[in-house]
């Protein structure tokens, strides 16, 4: 319904929708045409053709009783920003009784901020966590889902209350904050807690000693989403600021949200791995320096592959600034850089792969700079007309 009332405004297809949902919710298209069906028969939509059986070519659009309860909700929304910035500050702010489109936008702007925010402090954990980038991007398109995030967010909230000793230091009941969460968002009970045991395996999670299952914010994870919510709450006092002057009646190009630099997390400078996979499974990593890592067969080598499809010595991996450069050493059946054979040196990108016969490494960079993240300036382009 968001979607309709500030991108689809004038109509959007069917299939679109799927893809919007499908991102948020993790449901399958089934799931999403009865929820789109639900808000048709509410009457909170029209669709074109009006009478036809709901396609992936049918056209929503928002009814104005939505486009009404969605006013109502940013209305809303101001007032509890409002709110929660005068607990925080001595000086009042007020939300105008009407809002203007720009500052319509700036509200949105601040929810998609508040998303990038958290998401940016789990990714930044996740990396110096050394968790492969293939299973960040995984953990990423997860941690977008209404069901995680709720899940993640009561995790936050508690681990403060515990901090100002108005909660139990034991967690939560896995079972209760399934519960809750099911009531939220309509995921199946076993769904919930399936989340709750996968954000306890990515480490922003832990157990708690006790006779039932209980969970709580991971102390590793604590300083990440502490200094998170410093950085929102500045971007609350500066929205609330706008509001409360009416600045936006007369509405620029855009509006700038420059996001406060954060205390580093790592080293300015990345480190390298290779992180390899045997044909038994197995797994290794190696940490890539200023030292060259030979790969082959028999000694001198560095690191020895047990394979006659490797040479005795194969292939050369060095550090040359902030590249990695792979050489092949003359091998008999070749080393393949993303799937090429290779016949002078080349660079391995980020995510890249090496194969040596049997063998594949991919180039894995711990930990990724925060400037990488989201956490730099935010532009909110102000909604058309």
């Amino acid at each position: 319904m968001d979607y309709l009332c500030t991108k689809g405004r004038s109509g959007s297809l069917v299939r679109q929708l799927y893809g919007v949902t499908k991102e948020m919710f993790l449901l399958d298209d089934s799931t999403v045409r009865d929820r789109i069906a639900a808000v048709q028969r509410l009457g909170w939509c029209v669709t074109n053709p009006p009478d036809g059986k709901l396609t992936g070519r049918t056209i929503i659009a928002p009814a104005p009783s939505l486009i009404a309860r969605h006013e109502a909700y940013l209305q809303d929304l101001g007032k509890r920003l409002c709110t929660s910035v005068n607990a925080m500050q001595r000086t009042a702010y007020g939300c105008r009784a009407s809002l203007t489109e720009r500052q319509k936008t700036m509200l949105m702007g601040l929810l998609e901020t508040c998303t990038t925010s958290w998401l940016a402090a789990a990714d930044s954990l996740m990396a110096e966590a050394s968790l492969s980038p293939a299973r960040r991007a995984e953990a990423r398109r997860h941690l977008m889902s209404t069901s995680h995030w709720t899940l993640l967010n009561r995790a936050i909230a508690h681990s403060h209350a515990e901090r100002e000793d108005s909660a139990p230091a034991d967690g939560m009941v896995a079972d209760q904050l399934a519960a809750a969460v099911l009531e939220l968002t309509g995921q199946s009970f076993q769904t919930t807690r399936d989340h709750i045991a996968y954000l306890t395996n990515l480490g922003l999670l832990e157990r708690r000693p006790g006779k039932s299952l209980r969970i709580a914010l991971s102390a590793h994870a604590v300083p990440f989403f502490d200094r998170m919510l410093a950085n929102l709450t500045q971007d609350l006092i500066e929205v609330a600021q706008r509001l409360d002057s009416g600045e936006g009646t007369h509405a620029p190009a855009e509006l700038t949200m420059i996001r406060r630099p954060a205390l580093a997390l790592a080293p300015v400078e990345p480190e390298h791995y290779l992180v390899m996979t045997s044909p038994s499974g197995s797994g290794q990593r190696f940490k890539i320096d200023g030292t060259t890592l030979t790969f082959g067969r028999l000694p001198p080598s560095g690191v020895m592959l047990e394979s006659g499809e490797v040479s005795r010595a194969h292939c050369q991996v060095q550090l040359v600034g902030s590249q990695l450069e792979v050489t092949d050493l003359r091998s008999t059946n070749g080393t393949f850089v993303d799937g090429l054979r290779i016949d002078r040196t080349t660079t391995l990108h980020p995510g890249g792969l090496v194969q040596i016969g049997p063998y594949v490494l991919i180039h894995e960079i711990v930990p990724i700079e925060e400037a990488d993240l989201g956490l730099g300036t935010i532009r909110v382009l102000p909604a058309r007309r």
